[in-house]
């Protein structure tokens, strides 16, 4: 399936989802999850997630033109983290001359007893979270950070000489972000699965 140009849409439309199908859904027209598996068993994995876009997630925005092994690695150093990467996350509609994937980058904090995820925003043919163009990577903790550990990391972060920008996120003002922490949230665990 050819791509077409930037700033157009070139998904199909999807219908329906059956049994033991190749699946695309469609969020906000531009972010789109391929997952292959029985209706019954994606409604067991949607029971387990525990994301809320009102008081379940920290979200940091960064603005930084490193890759994101660079940037992970610097994050490690200012952060004292220990990321590791994973398989991107692929939101291909389908076959490689498609191909849509961002970096994935997860780490468990064992004082914080928080699960921490480093994801890329750009693709040339569509953003992660198209509402916030501007920011290139998202730091994400599962589970919500006091105020001022929040403050700390940040912190931290912008004082990275690479670093433009890191700031915060209002959770709450971020268009359908439950369905875009659903989709990171099946593909960290899918991605645990293969590991372990």
């Amino acid at each position: 399936m050819p791509l077409k140009k930037p700033g157009t849409s070139c998904f199909p439309k999807i219908n329906s989802f059956t049994a033991s199908c190749h699946a695309s859904f469609l969020i906000n027209q531009e972010i789109f999850f391929t997952f292959i598996g029985k209706k019954k068993s994606m409604a067991a994995l949607r029971k387990t997630l525990k994301t809320s876009s009102g008081n379940g997630t920290t979200l940091i925005g960064i603005s930084c033109h490193l890759k994101s092994y660079r940037l992970s690695y610097a994050l490690n150093t200012a952060l004292h983290f220990k990321f590791r990467r994973i398989p991107d996350l692929d939101l291909s509609p389908g076959g490689e001359e498609s191909s849509m994937v961002y970096p994935f980058l997860e780490y468990h904090h064992p004082d914080l007893k928080n699960h921490f995820c480093l994801v890329g925003n750009h693709h040339p043919y569509g953003k992660l979270i198209p509402s916030l163009k501007q920011v290139d990577y998202f730091l994400i903790a599962k589970n919500p950070l006091e105020k001022s550990t929040a403050e700390k990391i940040t912190a931290k972060i912008r004082a990275i000489p690479q670093v433009q920008l890191a700031t915060e996120i209002d959770t709450a003002k971020v268009k359908k972000l439950d369905e875009i922490l659903e989709i990171l949230e099946l593909h960290l665990m899918e991605s645990m699965k293969g590991q372990a």
